[in-house]
């Protein structure tokens, strides 16, 4: 279980090259390219996201388990340029 305090605000992070933010729908590309990759999925206990819909569909998954307080998924966004890394 879960501390309900999580589930009040979203807890931002911020280290000193990385941001770890609540993702959002608008995350679906950058989500696609890196979860398409053959080598980035090899590690991963899920399939590759070949397509935009499925990619949004997951991100839309992980909007949904923050808002029922069921889990955080954050998004990794590199400081310097802003990138979405993960």
């Amino acid at each position: 279980m879960i501390n309900k305090i999580y589930f009040e605000e979203f807890p931002n992070l911020v280290t000193e090259r990385l941001i770890l933010r609540k993702q959002v729908l608008t995350d679906a590309e950058e989500v696609r390219q890196i979860r398409s990759d053959e080598r980035v999925m090899r590690y991963m206990d899920s399939k590759r996201h070949s397509s935009f819909e499925i990619a949004k569909r997951f991100v839309a998954e992980n909007v949904a388990m923050y808002n029922n307080q069921k889990g955080l998924f954050w998004a990794l966004i590199e400081k310097k340029s802003g990138l979405y890394i993960g």
